[in-house]
């Protein structure tokens, strides 16, 4: 799949911030070490990016996250769950500011 997105969209693979500034973005080095992670069951010793591990956590947590929120919606107890959502990417964005 790689080769054939990379053919019609090379500027997918291409950091936009790295290109402009020259400088890696808090993101940087995430797609490989997924890539790693999937393959392998594992984050590479020196992984690419030092925050794939928290990265990748935070995803998982959030998958669990909209799973029990679509169940509960169906019994009714969804505010609880939205509100509880919107503190928790609120506190994300805040940590991703802070790592600037």
């Amino acid at each position: 799949m790689e080769p054939f997105v990379t053919g019609l969209w090379p500027e997918l693979t291409v950091c936009r911030n790295v290109a402009s500034t020259g400088e890696p973005c808090v993101f940087c080095g995430l797609t490989r070490d997924a890539r790693s992670l999937l393959a392998e069951g594992r984050l590479p010793d020196a992984p690419h990016n030092h925050l794939a591990a928290v990265f990748f956590t935070l995803f998982a947590v959030e998958a669990l996250f909209r799973v029990s929120a679509i169940l509960l919606a169906r019994r009714g107890r969804l505010l609880p769950w939205l509100l509880t959502d919107a503190g928790i990417h609120a506190g994300m964005a805040a940590t991703l500011l802070l790592l600037r």
